[in-house]
């Protein structure tokens, strides 16, 4: 009988990291002969076979799925490799396969890991719907992606520095191969995330069922030679309706940030309802930094205009074919300016006028200044509050 799909999937993934199966046409592991496959892998059967070693690997297929009927036809196209399981420009949360936990970067840090006890670090934890447990897929080239948290606006990667290449943290977007992934389908909607640099697979360590710790305890996320282990498999689940979130000063505690008149300026108010929503995308000029579009109404994004004066205007608008509107529309992400950060705080800087911010004035209008200080910062310095 032939292997379940599943094994089929995991076996050919586990042959491709191990540089072992060379197919004689894409989407195929199909041979003749010896010759047709890379040693020590050997064509049995009409298929290119891995070492005892490498199949002892596979996980067998649960005991209820059903068996596959000796005429099925083979797999074809995308499915034999593993069907690409992230899309370019989709928010992603990244949930273990076996278990109710889920990538995230720890304490919801914004800052890029440089070493042991640094912020940055990423880990297993409760799934809670949180920016910080939200990825944008960055294709970067066909068939291979950035993750960039939602939150942070930087990107998971295979911490440069670290001698062992195997601690899994946040850094500045670079599009180096230690910050490019791949995806293999190995079972229903289950995918391993296989880094382009190391070749090895998206982990955590030890396993436990908690929220992890760092630097290599329990739960740490890690990159390991795949085994095929319950915790290398993970479910990459499109998250289209839980990225609204709401701006909030610092300096007006209870106020947030409001669109009341659909095309108009953006204002602070104190109701929490749907004018007070935006989803946070992808910058429509850089997707390493951030837009926001109005919950209810789909293409109205928050965009600068540009103005002689001090202060330029922040208004909802949808592509009025203005020159940069793309870069008007799109925010750098930046922690707390301040000498005591507030670690969940950040601003947001023009991505078309450098060294300006978001901001409200005197008058509680959202627009875009330069940097100040003192009570002046405060109105540059934002809460991001989740909503549904």
């Amino acid at each position: 009988m032939r292997r379940s799909t599943r094994a089929r999937a995991v076996l050919l993934f586990a042959t491709t990291l191990a540089g072992g199966c060379a197919p004689p046409h894409e989407g195929s592991s199909s041979c003749d002969a010896d010759a047709d496959c890379v040693a020590p892998f050997r064509c049995e059967s009409g298929s290119c076979e891995g070492p005892a070693a490498l199949a002892d690997q596979v996980p067998a297929p649960p005991d209820d799925a059903p068996a596959e009927p000796d005429d099925a036809p083979p797999s074809e196209g995308p499915d034999r490799l593993g069907r690409p399981g992230l899309r370019d420009g989709a928010a992603y949360e990244i949930r273990r396969s076996d278990l109710e936990l889920c990538l995230e970067v720890l304490d919801a840090s914004d800052a890029s890991y440089t070493g042991p006890s640094t912020p940055g670090d990423a880990r297993q934890a409760d799934c809670a719907a949180a920016s910080h447990q939200r990825f944008w897929a960055r294709e970067e080239v066909p068939g291979t992606f950035s993750l960039v948290n939602a939150h942070s606006g930087r990107c998971i990667e295979v911490f440069a520095s670290d001698a062992a290449r195997t601690n899994v943290v946040q850094h500045d977007c670079n599009g180096r191969p230690n910050q490019r992934w791949t995806t293999a389908l190995l079972g229903e909607d289950l995918f391993m995330l296989a880094n382009v640099e190391t070749s090895k697979v998206l982990d955590v360590v030890g396993a436990i069922a908690a929220a992890g710790g760092v630097n290599g305890a329990p739960g740490d996320a890690v990159v390991t030679p795949f085994q095929g282990a319950p915790a290398q498999l993970w479910a990459l689940r499109e998250a289209r309706d839980a990225r609204f979130l709401s701006l909030a000063p610092l300096s007006a505690p209870g106020r947030r940030v409001r669109v009341p008149v659909p095309g108009g300026r953006a204002l602070l108010g104190v109701e929490d309802d749907a004018l007070s929503r935006f989803r946070a995308v992808p910058g429509l000029k850089n997707a390493a930094g951030v837009s926001f579009e109005l919950k209810d109404q789909p293409g109205v994004f928050l965009r600068e205009v540009e103005s002689t004066a001090a202060a330029h205007p922040v208004v909802a608008s949808v592509d009025d074919g203005e020159r940069g509107f793309e870069a008007l529309a799109t925010f750098r992400i930046k922690g707390d300016l301040r000498a005591d950060p507030v670690p969940e705080a950040r601003m947001y800087e023009s991505s078309f006028n450098s060294g300006r911010f978001l901001g409200v004035d005197e008058l509680g209008q959202l627009a875009t200044f330069p940097a100040g200080s003192g009570p002046a910062l405060e109105r540059q310095i934002f809460r991001v509050l989740d909503r549904d």
